[in-house]
């Protein structure tokens, strides 16, 4: 059977490796949670972006329409041809 010091020699030999070996893993993992942070946060940004986008082009066409509404608007019925000559006395045609 083993003695107890030859067990706390395995422990602390298992322990010595164990406590570096998950700072290690301790500090990656909270690389990759910034890593995720950051990554939403960029896509949140962009989403916005993305959205003011699609709106100003929203309120683009819809003034755009508007404009066109304004220009297309009643059409009256044209008045006949004046002729410029007629206040001077002269006649067109036959």
């Amino acid at each position: 059977m083993l003695k107890v010091c030859h067990m706390y020699d395995l422990l602390l030999g298992f322990l010595g490796g164990m406590v570096p070996t998950l700072l290690f893993h301790a500090g990656l993992v909270r690389r990759v949670w910034n890593l995720q942070c950051d990554l939403a946060t960029t896509q949140a940004q962009l989403l916005r972006e993305r959205n003011q986008r699609a709106s100003l082009s929203r309120s683009k066409d819809k003034e755009a329409l508007e404009v066109l509404n304004e220009l297309k608007g009643p059409v009256g019925i044209p008045k006949p041809a004046v002729n410029p000559l007629a206040k001077f006395g002269v006649r067109s045609g036959s």
